[in-house]
């Protein structure tokens, strides 16, 4: 049987192949802008998420509100404290 995502897929992968060959003119005369700033937010999103991701597992799990430092050390040998208010 055929998945509901290899119909999707299958579905509007052709469609979105039309309109990326008839727009791959446009990105010489401008179409690069948007195309920047696309990657520039999704490398943006990505780094937050990663970031907030790896604060989530320095903090410990407590039921109570307490003050928490988390130091990073970042490639760069620069440290960073971050302190954060940590409660339910």
């Amino acid at each position: 049987m055929v998945s509901g995502n290899w119909i999707v897929l299958f579905g509007f992968l052709p469609i979105d192949l039309a309109f990326l060959g008839s727009n791959l003119l446009k990105i010489p005369e401008g179409g690069w802008l948007p195309i920047l700033i696309g990657l520039l937010l999704s490398k943006l999103m990505t780094t937050r998420r990663t970031g907030a991701g790896l604060l989530a597992r320095q903090i410990p799990a407590t039921s109570n509100t307490e003050d928490v430092t988390v130091t990073f050390h970042a490639p760069t040998s620069q440290t960073m404290k971050v302190g954060l208010q940590v409660g339910i």
